[in-house]
């Protein structure tokens, strides 16, 4: 009895892991069509320039400063992509249906509900904001002369948590461009209560999202690190010691084709979110 139950324990997994497999290879060489690249590749350049435009301000800022500019551009990316992955997903989904579509009248029919869904990322642009603010009164706490040190040894907790809020609202950013867009595209519109019926879902089966989502965004992960690899190499040997001028234009004219070689992976996240997001529908 217990082997016919490991049995049958294991073939629900391996015709899991085959569904994924297929899914996968699904999304992936359906991320390198001309019409979508031409789509993606603007927005990805938008994006860019929100990377860029931060780092070239908090250059020769303060520590606060830094911080500030470090996390903003994520959660500006945020309503930019959620935007661009109504439309992807709308797309994909009829694609794997079958069904005819014409890519500019998706886009023109969801014009709506890209301003929308764009505004998501509000909640958490404040939140950070929020905290950055709190940072800032510690900063100012510990620079106090004499009790400021003391402060800032008894207090040392504070700037550790305020920075991990931030880390933790950029994972949440990932989890929400994962689960929320298909759903909002797919399903039930743009509605408040659908965050707390997206954290019901991940409670009910966590472990099998978190690997869907690491899956996703692994080839924007890799593709990431090898582009920031060549880009800092590019700075230390060519660019070294040049003026903050330079420094900005050839950060932008670097960033052109770091967003070129970045959007297929940008488009194959929307594409798995929608093949994951149809495999728990069946379920």
């Amino acid at each position: 009895m217990l082997d016919f139950k490991n049995r049958l324990y294991l073939s629900k997994w391996g015709a899991m892991l085959s569904q994924i497999e297929k899914s996968f290879n699904r999304a992936l060489f359906d991320s390198i069509q001309r019409k979508k690249l031409f789509f993606t590749f603007p927005c990805a350049c938008l994006c860019g320039l929100f990377f860029v435009f931060c780092q070239i301000v908090s250059k020769s800022s303060g520590k606060w400063i830094q911080m500030f500019f470090n996390f903003l551009p994520i959660f500006l990316a945020f309503g930019v992509l959620l935007a661009v992955g109504v439309v992807l997903i709308k797309v994909y989904y009829f694609e794997t249906k079958k069904t005819e579509h014409s890519f500019k009248k998706i886009i023109y029919c969801s014009s709506q509900m890209l301003l929308n869904i764009a505004y998501l990322a509000l909640p958490f642009i404040l939140a950070y904001i929020a905290t950055w603010i709190v940072l800032g009164i510690f900063y100012l706490l510990k620079s106090i002369p004499f009790l400021g040190e003391a402060f800032g040894s008894l207090f040392a907790f504070i700037p550790f948590l305020l920075v991990l809020i931030g880390i933790l609202l950029t994972i949440s950013t990932l989890f929400s461009l994962f689960f929320l867009a298909p759903e909002v595209t797919l399903k039930t519109g743009l509605k408040f209560s659908l965050i707390k019926q997206l954290v019901t879902k991940l409670k009910l089966s966590f472990f099998s999202d978190l690997a869907y989502v690491l899956i996703g965004i692994a080839p924007a992960w890799i593709s990431f690190k090898i582009l920031s690899l060549a880009a800092k190499l590019t700075y230390s040997l060519c660019f070294s010691g040049s003026t903050e001028v330079a420094f900005a234009f050839q950060s932008l004219f670097i960033m052109i084709p770091f967003c070129a070689l970045m959007t297929p992976s940008v488009i194959f996240f929307f594409n798995f979110s929608t093949e994951c997001y149809l495999m728990n529908e069946k379920e």
